[in-house]
């Protein structure tokens, strides 16, 4: 309906919810799918070649979108690289998850998950960019695993096998030590058994400054589960499952 010279309005009020609603999903739908293909591409041009080397032209070659289109998603190669290592560090929280499930010492929930991170950061080629920005590295640790590890430790103090007083505190410095002790095996040139004894004795550190004695703390690092499932590639990002009150709280508490 024409108002005016030159100025027309939209009569039909039920546009809103029809034509216009069922474009915007379209239009959103398609904006998630191009920002999983980036994300995918990028975990394998960055696998390939390392982070210096990989391009973005590469990147958005690999997953079939304009080059321009990268840049309305992530403003630099190093903000892409940040979200596909928060993507990766998100599976592999859901993967630890699956083990810890079926773990009957609570106080063994958060040690399995401190090892882990360990024996990947330090192993996995697509961490060796993060481990030299080790400010960057801890904050995407903190985001990604954060979900696990705040409820891994709430449940091992419920169960009396922590003794926390501040909880954020314990979290950030675990955080750190994790990144310390990745580091420090990315540049050295150790056996797996040997890099291992090294893990392990990090992770009997974490739980004595968590409140175990040592000699508790080595029988629940003794008694870990040893490895992962391998990582399917196409797993998406873990949601969260919440833990119903169970039989190992009662069994270990004090």
């Amino acid at each position: 309906m024409k108002v005016g010279s030159g100025v027309y309005i939209l009569a039909n009020v039920k546009f809103r919810n029809g034509l216009l609603p069922k474009t915007k999903i379209r239009l959103e739908r398609r904006r998630r799918l191009n920002r999983e293909k980036l994300l995918s591409a990028a975990a394998d041009v960055i696998g390939e070649k390392g982070f210096d080397l990989a391009t973005m032209s590469e990147i958005t070659d690999r997953a079939d979108v304009g080059l321009g289109t990268v840049y309305y998603y992530f403003q630099s190669k190093e903000e892409l690289f940040i979200a596909v290592m928060e993507s990766v560090m998100a599976r592999l929280g859901g993967r630890i998850r699956k083990v810890t499930e079926t773990l009957k010492d609570p106080g063994q929930l958060y040690a399995f998950g401190c090892r882990t991170v360990m024996q990947v950061a330090s192993r996995d080629p697509r961490w060796r960019w993060l481990l030299k920005r080790t400010d960057v590295l801890a904050d995407a640790m903190i985001r990604a695993f954060g979900r696990y590890g705040r409820d891994d430790m709430r449940q091992a103090i419920k169960a009396g096998r922590y003794k926390v007083e501040n909880e954020e505190l314990a979290w950030r410095m675990t955080i750190w030590c994790l990144v310390g002790v990745s580091v420090n095996l990315s540049n050295e040139q150790l056996s797996v058994v040997e890099a291992d004894a090294v893990i392990d004795a990090a992770v009997v550190n974490i739980l004595c400054m968590l409140g175990m004695d040592q000699a508790e703390a080595k029988i629940a690092v003794g008694g870990l589960p040893r490895q992962l499932e391998p990582e399917d590639a196409s797993q998406k990002p873990q949601t969260r499952k919440t833990r119903s009150p169970n039989r190992r709280n009662e069994q270990y508490a004090r």
